[in-house]
């Protein structure tokens, strides 16, 4: 029986003030989850995340391109929200390279770490790769005005936060009827390892 696989979208990885995302990327690993980790920034590989470069961000553009139906998703999911298009519009071309990652690794969910950009990305990836995503909130994504915010909360299959604060910030912003996936999961460490 093959292991399910994960698309994790990360802003940066291996960020000194994010070892909790290591830490719970390893604890998914440890499940039987098998999780492919791509960053938003950063140069090559960073250690066992693959960076979407400028270069995979264009030629992922270009396969997108042969892919009309997707490309249409992509295109109506980043232009169809209240923030600004042009905003939006830029981050296709990292949610086309993660989209196109999630199907190489064959991932059957993709999951972002951040509601801002990274959840943006995700949101967009999610629905050219005809996937589902989920997102982790913490603090300043979750408390900054952000117009997407609510569609990407709205949108997500699940919705985990950190704190009690974040959590009902979120469900304060999910419209009727998804603030029932946000879900209080703290972070931390096993005591008793």
């Amino acid at each position: 029986m093959n292991s399910p696989r994960v698309a994790f979208i990360l802003g940066e990885h291996s960020c000194p003030s994010e070892t909790f995302i290591a830490r719970e990327i390893d604890a998914v690993r440890r499940q039987g989850v098998d999780v492919c980790v791509f960053a938003l920034r950063g140069r090559g590989e960073q250690g066992a995340a693959a960076v979407l470069s400028p270069a995979a961000r264009l030629t992922s553009l270009l396969w997108l391109a042969a892919r009309p139906r997707a490309f249409a998703r992509g295109l109506a999911c980043a232009l169809g929200r209240p923030s600004p298009a042009l905003r939006t519009l830029r981050k296709l071309p990292a949610a086309a390279a993660l989209a196109r990652g999630a199907v190489r690794c064959r991932a059957a969910c993709i999951h972002a770490h951040f509601a801002g950009e990274p959840g943006t990305v995700a949101r967009i990836a999610a629905r050219i790769a005809s996937l589902p995503y989920t997102l982790s909130i913490h603090a300043r994504d979750i408390f900054v005005d952000n117009p997407a915010l609510i569609h990407t909360i709205d949108e997500a299959q699940a919705v985990a936060a950190c704190t009690r604060a974040a959590a009902d910030r979120a469900r304060s912003l999910a419209r009727a009827g998804h603030a029932g996936k946000v879900h209080l999961v703290r972070h931390g460490l096993d005591s008793a390892a």
